[in-house]
């Protein structure tokens, strides 16, 4: 099975709705050219990896020229639209969504200024009720009705997906896409490592026979409260692990696991 990683493509708009004097244009298109190349030498990809700042400042425009740049890229590399797995990154949250609302501060604060013994309790509490569990997608509206096409939305009672795909020999890969923006866009929460929160509702990753597991989100284990658990949790379940946000490339392979860190 051939993966394709993207991350950190932010389109932004009014810019990317204009591609003759979007700058980043031609980025988008040399990458689209060194894909259709690879796909000649070693064939079509299986599935489109994207994870999570697709946009740059969660508008409804940019999904819109995303939605469309990553179809045609699918086409090109003759991988199916429905192979195509996407996660929300910090630049997919709402900011001013955030900012207007009273009770996403509140929510997001709570999660994030609980006690260690107590924040997964609180997240699990604040997801569970009604309003605040709301509250806590509302930034991410516009990335979700994106998302919805390729049936990678998040919500209270969903915040990460999985799905099965059946890789031969009686092995299927399990692809899981996690949420790490659920506390993202307020007190500066975004701006340096270690203040964001996963939890291990997301972490499970039941780590069943002839099954491999997949993880795909885009802040790396580093930018989390919960940082020591998330990476212990991921690297003992998680064979493959691609990750974004931090624009450097790198593969770390181990006897246990493989770890993708972003393409751009």
């Amino acid at each position: 099975m051939r993966l394709l990683h993207l991350s950190d493509i932010h389109f932004r708009s009014p810019d990317c709705e204009n591609p003759t004097t979007d700058i980043n244009q031609p980025y988008r298109t040399h990458l689209v050219q060194d894909v259709v190349e690879l796909c000649r030498a070693g064939g079509r990809v299986d599935a489109i990896l994207v994870g999570g700042d697709i946009a740059y400042k969660g508008a409804p425009e940019e999904y819109k020229v995303a939605r469309a740049w990553l179809l045609d890229l699918a086409h090109q590399c003759g991988c199916d639209p429905d192979g195509i797995y996407v996660v929300p990154g910090n630049h997919d949250v709402d900011r001013g969504v955030c900012g207007r609302s009273l009770v996403i501060a509140n929510a997001q604060a709570a999660i994030a200024g609980a006690a260690a013994d107590g924040r997964e309790g609180m997240m699990k509490g604040q997801l569970a009720d009604a309003e605040a569990g709301q509250s806590l997608f509302k930034p991410l509206a516009a990335y979700n009705e994106f998302a919805a096409f390729f049936n990678c939305s998040v919500f209270p009672d969903r915040p990460f997906w999985k799905e099965d795909v059946d890789i031969g020999a009686g092995v299927r890969l399990r692809l899981f896409g996690l949420t790490s923006t659920l506390i993202s866009g307020l007190d500066g929460r975004d701006d340096a490592p270690g203040r964001l929160y996963l939890g291990r509702l997301q972490t499970v990753l039941n780590p069943e026979q002839d099954v491999v597991n997949l993880v795909l989100c885009h802040h790396p284990p580093s930018w989390f409260i919960d940082a020591d658990d998330t990476d212990d949790n991921v690297n003992a379940r998680a064979k493959l692990q691609f990750f974004g946000h931090e624009h450097r490339q790198r593969c770390t392979p181990t006897a246990a696991y493989t770890r993708f860190r972003q393409v751009r």
